[in-house]
């Protein structure tokens, strides 16, 4: 068979042969056509070799290595270690007392718009707490809560609350001791104040703005006289009407009177710009049925009344009065001032408007 001269081996370059290690430089050369006289000398293959020779890009022992930077790791991981201290170790966080605020808050709230429908507001009553702050009427108003079989409350508090062991008497918020319920503190709660707390069970009302054995000194008619003024010093016109107005919205009985004559209660201003040889008026203001405050209207920058020491003996009676200087001074946002008969400018007892509360104004005598 003949083979064509496409079908012979190809015979690869001989340079190939040499760079793979087939063949010898001198075969080399002979192929080539070249001989030992052309082979390169020592110098030529030195300088062929450093040419050769890669170059070394590397950097110095002695370079310092650059840290490579952190990993961008997400927001909600990190690479310290795990904290491993309490919660309780650091204390309540803001968060934790806001909604602590606002529960207690909530709190009040729905308990002053329960109240706010109860016989501790009279319907007469009820249209102007309508105006008054929820959480707050109950610094306002008197609960006659009692309980009723199963543990509830005529004040809608559920079963098992604690109630008093008087609890058909009045109640009312004012600062005062600790009061406790079985060892527990029994206390009510205000934004503006912190806490404001009760007195001990079995006093008289819970507590009392004053306690009889306390001030009863000031309320003895041999000392004190049997009719003592009561002032508003800095008053005006304006204030005056402001006190006709709150005996109006109070439901108190009252008769007003020029002389031997029984009127309707007049305005403030016509009253107090009658003639100075005028019949003097009064006007009698029964706060309950055996307490009686007659105002005289001696002058427009005085709201002045007096009183009778003798309807005053007593516990209840002196909460009636307080309860009376009270509910005037919060309305006319001024003090209250009790003097003994004939010595004005000397208060012993009276409404301070910061403390939201009668208070003492001198020491107690002692007979």
């Amino acid at each position: 068979m003949s083979c064509s001269a496409d079908s012979a081996p190809r015979r690869r370059p001989p340079t190939q042969a040499h760079d793979r290690g087939v063949i010898s430089d001198d075969a080399l050369r002979r192929v080539t056509g070249f001989d030992d006289s052309d082979a390169p000398s020592a110098e030529e293959l030195a300088a062929r070799k450093k040419t050769t020779e890669p170059t070394d890009t590397t950097q110095p022992d002695d370079t310092e290595e650059t840290t490579p930077p952190k990993p961008d790791l997400p927001v909600d991981e990190s690479e310290a270690p795990l904290e491993t201290v309490p919660a309780s170790a650091g204390g309540l966080r803001p968060g934790l007392l806001d909604a602590a605020d606002v529960l207690i808050w909530s709190a009040l709230t729905a308990a002053g718009k329960t109240l706010r429908n109860t016989p501790a507001c009279p319907r007469s009553e009820r249209a102007r707490h309508r105006n008054v702050d929820p959480e707050t009427i109950h610094t306002l108003l008197r609960s006659t809560s009692t309980q009723r079989p199963g543990g509830g409350s005529s004040m809608g508090r559920g079963p098992g609350s604690w109630t008093s062991p008087d609890a058909t008497r009045s109640t009312r918020v004012a600062p005062g001791p600790t009061s406790t319920a079985g060892g527990v503190p029994l206390c009510l709660w205000s934004r503006e104040t912190g806490v404001r707390r009760v007195g001990e069970p079995g006093q008289h009302g819970w507590v009392a703005d004053l306690l009889w054995d306390d001030v009863k000194c000031f309320f003895d008619p041999d000392l004190m006289g049997p009719l003592p003024d009561v002032r508003v010093p800095g008053a005006s016109v304006e204030n005056w009407q402001t006190v006709l107005d709150l005996v109006a919205e109070k439901g108190w009985k009252c008769q007003y009177s020029e002389g031997e004559r029984v009127l309707p209660v007049p305005r403030a201003e016509a009253v107090l710009s009658r003639p100075a040889d005028a019949e003097c008026p009064d006007l009698r203001v029964w706060p309950t049925a055996d307490v009686l405050a007659i105002f005289r209207f001696h002058a427009a920058d005085e709201v002045d009344f007096d009183i009778d020491l003798r309807e005053l003996q007593g516990q209840e009676r002196l909460d009636v009065f307080c309860d009376f200087l009270r509910e005037i001074g919060r309305r006319l946002s001024k003090p209250v001032l009790m003097d003994p008969e004939g010595d004005d400018g000397h208060p012993v007892v009276g409404f301070d408007v910061e403390a939201d509360r009668v208070v003492l104004l001198a020491e107690p005598q002692v007979r």
